[in-house]
């Protein structure tokens, strides 16, 4: 138990080695985001513009941009959607349904991708269950998304931008150390002919799965 014990802590230690700096720039993004909110748009809770740039700093490493500009984009189609058919048909839990599906529909016609399809439908539900008497949240939520979505690309790029070539160093390190380990022991269990042992290998191998596609994802996001 020791063994297995001190591998895992190890491992949680290389996980959070790997991604606290993102855990730094979602709260520091957070963090500004709702100052920005509140203090230029005069909203009491922005409560959306904190949760666009988290969802932007969250998106994979490189591709901060591309994700502002689908978060961005399923919001304004969202919003487009909601509030056409919502001014035309009321609000309700029908009519609710209808716009989200709607919303989503469209986003899959214009090939919009799973952020830009939960960006059109969440915004389309905000739309959709608001009271008829209630202020317009159209032009606050477009607003909110802008000042979400920029505060997290001017943290991730200027304020506080990883070092890609570390990154990659603290991801791939652990990763081909693993397999290395275990490629080795499989070697030496296939030339022993240890059936046991080389099935145990191959399952930490398949374990392993999950690190590797992290992995790659990583190498490829700091190429570009």
């Amino acid at each position: 138990m020791a063994p297995a014990a001190r591998r895992e802590v190890r491992e949680a230690y290389e996980r959070l080695r790997r991604y606290f700096i993102v855990a730094l720039q979602a709260g520091l993004a957070a963090g500004l985001a709702w100052y920005v909110a509140s203090t230029l748009l005069k909203n009491p809770q922005p409560l959306f513009a904190p949760a666009a740039a988290v969802g932007t700093i969250a998106a994979a490493i490189g591709n901060r941009i591309r994700r502002t500009a689908e978060l961005l984009g399923g919001v304004i189609l969202g919003v487009l959607v909601g509030d056409l058919l919502i001014k035309l048909i009321g609000a309700g839990p029908v009519q609710t349904g209808l716009v989200v599906a709607l919303a989503i529909s469209l986003a899959v016609v214009i090939r919009g991708s799973g952020a830009v399809m939960v960006q059109a439908g969440s915004t389309a539900v905000l739309l959709g269950t608001v009271e008829p008497n209630a202020p317009d949240l159209a032009v606050p939520r477009t607003a909110n998304a802008l000042v979400g979505g920029g505060v997290a690309v001017v943290v991730a790029l200027l304020l506080l931008p990883l070092n890609p070539v570390r990154v990659v160093h603290r991801a791939a390190g652990p990763t081909l150390d693993l397999f290395a380990n275990e490629l080795t022991a499989a070697a030496k269990a296939l030339a022993a002919r240890d059936a046991g042992a080389a099935e145990a290998s191959l399952g930490r191998l398949e374990a392993a799965e999950v690190e590797r596609k992290q992995t790659t994802e990583i190498v490829a996001a700091a190429r570009r």
